[in-house]
């Protein structure tokens, strides 16, 4: 469900109330509200209490969709919900339901099994339990509900999480397992730079000299053709060694362009090349390549430049 008509009530108590509220560690997209009900059901989990040890501190299940699992990057509303959750240990288990379990869809859910009083052997640690293919199939279909749990199944589910031990359908992970940092890998921008026809009609074609007086296009067409003709294919490999020679070929014509307009000329006129130097900015450093952006999730327990060795 999305929550877009309770979105303003939503964002308030995020904002105003924080932790006090039932919001405070962050907000999903509002197309999806599953990690604000998982929210809501922690909020209503009593809390361990020492004083008053015999009573039992909160527990709760909740059958969910796989968008909470995975949705949303490092840094993001859902990212934020997940840590909080392992920060501070209440997840306890997931388990991997069968599909075509329920009367309306035929995707796949998922079972979180939450904790505010772990037993300590589970502390810092998160179980998972794949009952995919746990299931009888029924008689007759009730809309999307094809299959359904047996009593055996469910006594073998039963059985895998209360054992507590690694096997074919059990994992366990410590909670840190599932935490990783988000970083960009940049690489070098690198460009040859020429005179040619083709890339001179994509001079032409850019919008900032479209804006050009017709007299003034006409010049910079004439001495980029002339200038073509001149260097018979010769390709730079700098750009500042280029722009150089392209601000002598126009001050010859006597054209004079604006920092900005020349500077999309330059770009025009280059094409990336791996052999090419690498191209620094005012400061002298190399500028990235966004067409050679990459993104990487490491581990968080990983030293990050060993995970990129």
């Amino acid at each position: 469900m999305d929550w877009k008509q309770n979105r303003k009530e939503v964002e308030s108590e995020h904002t105003l109330a924080g932790f006090s509220g039932r919001f405070g560690p962050g907000l999903p997209r509002v197309s999806d509200g599953s990690l604000l009900f998982l929210m809501h059901l922690i909020s209503k989990m009593r809390e361990p209490s020492a004083s008053q040890p015999e009573t039992a501190a909160g527990r709760a299940a909740i059958v969910l969709n796989g968008s909470p699992l995975f949705t949303g990057g490092a840094g993001s509303g859902e990212s934020n919900i997940r840590k909080w959750v392992l920060d501070n240990d209440y997840l306890e288990a997931i388990i991997g339901l069968p599909t075509d379990m329920f009367y309306n869809t035929g995707i796949s859910t998922y079972i979180w099994v939450l904790s505010k009083d772990k037993a300590p052997e589970r502390r810092g640690k998160v179980q998972l339990i794949d009952a995919t293919d746990m299931f009888v199939k029924m008689r007759k279909s009730v809309g999307s509900k094809r299959k359904e749990l047996s009593p055996q199944n469910i006594e073998d589910i039963a059985t895998l999480y209360d054992g507590f031990a690694e096997s074919k359908r059990s994992k366990i992970f410590r909670t840190e397992d599932f935490f990783y940092r988000t970083i960009t890998v940049e690489r070098p921008l690198k460009l040859n730079f020429a005179y040619t026809t083709e890339r001179i009609e994509r001079v032409m074609a850019a919008k900032q000299i479209e804006k050009l007086p017709a007299d003034d296009a006409a010049s910079l067409r004439s001495a980029l053709d002339l200038q073509s003709q001149r260097s018979s294919g010769e390709v730079f490999t700098n750009r500042d060694s280029f722009s150089k020679h392209l601000t002598d070929v126009l001050n010859e014509a006597g054209i004079i362009l604006k920092p900005a307009v020349l500077k999309v000329v330059v770009n025009e006129l280059s094409e990336r090349d791996e052999e090419g130097d690498v191209v620094l900015n005012r400061v002298r450093k190399p500028e990235p390549d966004s067409s050679l952006r990459d993104t990487e999730n490491v581990p968080w327990d990983q030293d990050i430049h060993e995970y990129l060795e």
